[in-house]
Order: C-alpha cells, then sequence, then structure tokens
C-alpha cells in the first residue's frame, strides 16, 4: 500500500493498494482515482474521521478521504491480508467504519461482497479504468440492478449488456484469484500461477448476440436457436419492415392493433394486472425452484429473449380483437356470437335496477330488449366468480353445446370491456321457486321447465357468494363404517399426488401400487393449491411486485 505513479504518465501520483510479493505491477485499488497528485509524491493522514490523501502536508489541499461522518476516538487505519484497507477505532477493532472492499475499482477478490446493502445503504459495484494508465472510470459500470427483480448488469454509456457470473470461490484455499474488468468491458477470471509467477486467464464471459441489451428492439424476441436472431412477438408487427428484412432490428415492433383500455383489451390467459391500464405485461418469478409471485411491466418491452425450453410464460396484453385464441376458436367450432358490450348495455337499458330480474350463480341477471325487438336475459357474472377469459370461454363452449328442449337456450356472450356476459333466451314466468323451491328451474311462455345454471354454481347456498362453500362437491354416498380405512387411504394418495413440486408426487404406477395394496402411505406434503381459513380477511398489500392466485377451494369431508 502507497503511492505510485503509472508507466506512461510518471507525473501523475496514486495512493493505492497492490500484491507485494507476487506482481508489483498489479494493482486492485485506487483511492484518488478521479484525481491524480500532480508532481509530488502525497501524504496520506489517519485522523479521527478517517482517511485522507492530500497533495501536502496542508489540511487544505485534500484530494480524496474516506469522509466519515462521526468521529472515533482511537482512529486505526489497518491492510489486512485479504487487500481490505480498513478504518476501525482502536477500541473496537472488530468493527469496520470504512473498509476499501465497499468501494471496489475494478477487481473483485475473496471476501469481497457485490451488490446493494439495504441495511447500509451501500451499492458495492465496479467502475474498470479509463485505459491501462489511467484509473479514472470508463465507460463501463458493472453492478446489480436492484430495481424490480434483481439482475446482474454491464452497462455501457446508456445501453446495458447482462452477463452471468461465475462463483468467484476457489477450490483451493490457497490460491490467490481475482475477477477483473477491463476497460473494453469484459470480465475476467484470473488466478495467480506459482511456477510461472503470473496471473493466468481461466476464465473469460462468452457474450451471444442474445445477451447484447435491446438487440432486438422494443417488443423484439431474441432467440440465439432461429434465424435470423430477432422476431416480433405475437400480434406485433415490424416498426419499419425495409430495416427489420436488413437485419436492423433496433427500432423494434409495434401492435398490430393498437390498445384501447377497458375496451376488451386482455391477456392471452388470465392476469392479475389486467385492471392497470399501464401494465402491458405479466410474467411468474421463478417458480422451478419453487419461487413465487409476478413481475409487472409497463410500457413497451425491450430486452427480451426466446428459449427453446426451460423458459418462463410471458403474458402480453393484446386488443380485444388481438385476442385469436379466444374468439376465432368459438366462432368457427360453435358458430356462437359474440355481442359487443355497448349492445348489451343499451338492451338493458345501462344494467338498470328496474330490468333486474333475479341474482344468484355468481352473478344478477337483466332482462334486455335487442334493437330488432328480441327479448333476452343477460346474466352478468360478479368478479366473484373469478374467471379468466380462457376459463369463461371453456366453460361457455361447454353450455352451447347442451341443446336440449328443457335447457334454456345460450344465444351468446360477451367479453368486453372485462365484462363476462352470458345472453340467454328470456323466460317470462320466473323460476319454479315462486311455486316450489328449486330457483335454477326456469318456466317459458307454456309453462315448461327450463333448467338454467349448471355446475360449480349450483353447489352455492343462498348468501354465499365466495370462493368456499360448505356443501359437498358430487354424488352424495353413505360408506359402511368399515370402509372408513379404506376412504381415508384414497384421500391420502390423491394429497400425494397434488403436492406443490412435481418431484415429490408418486408416478401413475407407484398412485396404482399405493391403491391395490396395503403397505404404508408417505406423509403428503403442502398441495399446490393451499387455502387456509382465517377469523378475519387480512389486508390487501399495497406492493406492485406479487399478486396473489385467487382460486376457489373446496374443502370435502368424506361421509
Amino acid at each position: 500500500m502507497g503511492f505510485f505513479s503509472y508507466e506512461h504518465s510518471p507525473q501523475n501520483r496514486y495512493f493505492g493498494i497492490w500484491y507485494k510479493k507476487i506482481s508489483s505491477g498489479t494493482v486492485i485499488w485506487v483511492a484518488n482515482r478521479e484525481t491524480a497528485i500532480a508532481n509530488t509524491s502525497g501524504v496520506i493522514r489517519v485522523t479521527s474521521r478517517g482517511i485522507v490523501v492530500s497533495s501536502s502536508q496542508s489540511t487544505d489541499n485534500i484530494i480524496w478521504s474516506s469522509n466519515y461522518l462521526r468521529s472515533v476516538d482511537n482512529p486505526v487505519a489497518q491492510l489486512l491480508d485479504s487487500g481490505n484497507l480498513v478504518f476501525v477505532d482502536g477500541n473496537d477493532k472488530e468493527n469496520f467504519v470504512w473498509q476499501s472492499f465497499d468501494y471496489p475499482v475494478d477487481n473483485f477478490l475473496p471476501g469481497m461482497k457485490f451488490g446493494y446493502d439495504l441495511e447500509s445503504g451501500i451499492d458495492r459495484y465496479f467502475l474498470p479504468y479509463k485505459s491501462d494508465d489511467d484509473p479514472s472510470p470508463g465507460t463501463y459500470i458493472h453492478r446489480i440492478d436492484h430495481n424490480g427483480y434483481p439482475q446482474l448488469i454491464l452497462w455501457k454509456d446508456s445501453d446495458t449488456e447482462a452477463y452471468y457470473i461465475s462463483d468467484l470461490l476457489s477450490s483451493s484455499e490457497s490460491a490467490i484469484t481475482r475477477l477483473t474488468l477491463t476497460p473494453d468491458g469484459e470480465a475476467r477470471r484470473l488466478i495467480w500461477n506459482r511456477e510461472k509467477q503470473d496471473w493466468t486467464l481461466i476464465l473469460t464471459l462468452q457474450v451471444t448476440d442474445c445477451e447484447r441489451y435491446g438487440l432486438c428492439g422494443l417488443n423484439g424476441v431474441c432467440n440465439i436457436n432461429t434465424t435470423p436472431r430477432c422476431q416480433c412477438m405475437e400480434g406485433f408487427d415490424p416498426k419499419v419492415p425495409e430495416e427489420w428484412a436488413a437485419a436492423d432490428w433496433s427500432n423494434g415492433c409495434s401492435h398490430n392493433v393498437q390498445l384501447e383500455c377497458g375496451n376488451g383489451d386482455g391477456f392471452m390467459r388470465s392476469s392479475g394486472c389486467l385492471n392497470d391500464c399501464n401494465c402491458t405485461a405479466y410474467s411468474n418469478t421463478d417458480i422451478r425452484d419453487g419461487g413465487s409471485g409476478c413481475l409487472l411491466w409497463f410500457g413497451d418491452l425491450n430486452d427480451i429473449r426466446g428459449y427453446s425450453e426451460d423458459g418462463q410464460d410471458l403474458f402480453v396484453r393484446m386488443a380485444a380483437s388481438e385476442l385469436i385464441e379466444v374468439k376465432l376458436q368459438v366462432r368457427q367450432d360453435l358458430d356462437l356470437p359474440l355481442f359487443g358490450f355497448t349492445q348489451i348495455e343499451n338492451a338493458t337499458d345501462n344494467f338498470s335496477d328496474d330490468n333486474k330480474i333475479g341474482s344468484g350463480g355468481f352473478g344478477t341477471v337483466y332482462k334486455g330488449i335487442l334493437e330488432e325487438g328480441s327479448e333476452i336475459a343477460v346474466k352478468r357474472l360478479s368478479k366473484d366468480s373469478n374467471q379468466g377469459v380462457e376459463e369463461f370461454m371453456n366453460e361457455v363452449a361447454c353450455i352451447a353445446k347442451l341443446q336440449h328442449r328443457n335447457l334454456v337456450r345460450l344465444l351468446g356472450c360477451c367479453i368486453e370491456e372485462g365484462e363476462r356476459l352470458l345472453i340467454y333466451e328470456y323466460l317470462p314466468n320466473k323460476s319454479l321457486d315462486t311455486f316450489i323451491f328449486v330457483s335454477n328451474i326456469l318456466l317459458d311462455h307454456e309453462m315448461n321447465p327450463k333448467i338454467s345454471d349448471f355446475g360449480l354454481a349450483r353447489i352455492f347456498g343462498e348468501g354465499e357468494t365466495q370462493g368456499s362453500t360448505t356443501r359437498l362437491v358430487g354424488t352424495h354416498v353413505i360408506f359402511e363404517s368399515d370402509n372408513q380405512h379404506e376412504v381415508f387411504r384414497v384421500i391420502q394418495i390423491g394429497l400425494l399426488c397434488v403436492q406443490e413440486y412435481p418431484e415429490d408426487r408418486p408416478d401413475m404406477s407407484s398412485a396404482f401400487r399405493m391403491l391395490t395394496s396395503n403397505d404404508a402411505l408417505p406423509v403428503p406434503k403442502q398441495p399446490g393449491f393451499f387455502s387456509e381459513r382465517r377469523s378475519q380477511p387480512e389486508t390487501d398489500s399495497s406492493s406492485r411486485a406479487s399478486t396473489l392466485n385467487t382460486i376457489s377451494v373446496s374443502f370435502l369431508s368424506p361421509r
């Protein structure tokens, strides 16, 4: 440790740290890297507030200081064998007041920490040299971006490039190793070779095309397994087709159809950020290792990378007319009309209470009259149904295929404006509960009975509107008392098959053996979808970093 100069600029002096016995030319840390001491040797002092580098004995010519805000009674500066320069109170040497490892330059040494420290507020990152003889900060910066989901990023000016960094721990405790970032932005892992008395390069981080930040522009996807590398996401087209065809992807892609917030926009699958018009995409965090939560994107998407396998699903907001999987499949397979929300709103006089004719089965029913004079019954599903577009359309497809003279005929549906509307034929004579007790059997003009609600809607009793019910799902069966053991065994096998992690679940052959033998069964772990009963509802989190799955869980008990 001391003052030194570089070969091509001997007039400039710097205070720094270098290896003593192995390579006198390898500097690992520089204090006054931004301000050199010109034409003088320099002075180093230890004060009650830290370490100070000056160009002379005068306290007015301070070039650099560790700048500790509070003073200590017994100030001590010490260079540790690890290469860490520390400032401590001599009465408490175990606690470092300041250390050079918190302010790295271009070398990552064993024992260093990297990234943002939430407790101290220190952000540890690397700023390589401007050139080999100029230690002032260059054009690159290597740091962990802690905004949103943490990423290891290499910045160059205003551009970014993402890299993977390997573990720096050496298999040999006595090995001297370091990770350095060159002025050209190349990360190198080196180890000291005692026989050759020189540094040996053991790793250079390789960069593929897709690791160049934003190579494909906004809303473009880069995939190293395709030619050309860049493609627009589904539902997007190149902004400048001529440039895109010439492999200039910088302008990226744009929506085929512009988004209209609140006018039927949606995702290819259901989403918790659909109600936020600024949210353009979302994805689960890495669930392969048991992660949870949700990542949200706002504005155009940049630096999207495609994978042939083992990737994560990304759900992108699309205009209503672009939700091809929903609309075209319904029209081609079922020939079922899709009504516009405005059309239904006009037919029901803006869902007037005067037109309200009933409620139940997750929704309220309104009478309406279409422009051509046809009377309809519109069932407006409530938010408690917890259905996305795909689940809703699957149920519509099943109902539409059911045709019977004693079933209420489904005329169509509507999925615009974030609504879930079912349009039925209107039956004027209300339901049988007016006369007997069954609320889902309606009567037509000739008093013929027709069934309306189906499926899970029928397991909810009066006053039960949330995603849980005390009613039994399925056929009621009375078991003999001596079969109780078999019932519990089947339930336990079922719980083994729905454990959260796939590797914990038995395969089909194992499940078959469990069902046909009396061998002892393992204890099931937590299922993939797990709900707890609470005495009071919890307060919703205000964080935008994650959302909770809204699921319905029925708790079963055998008879």
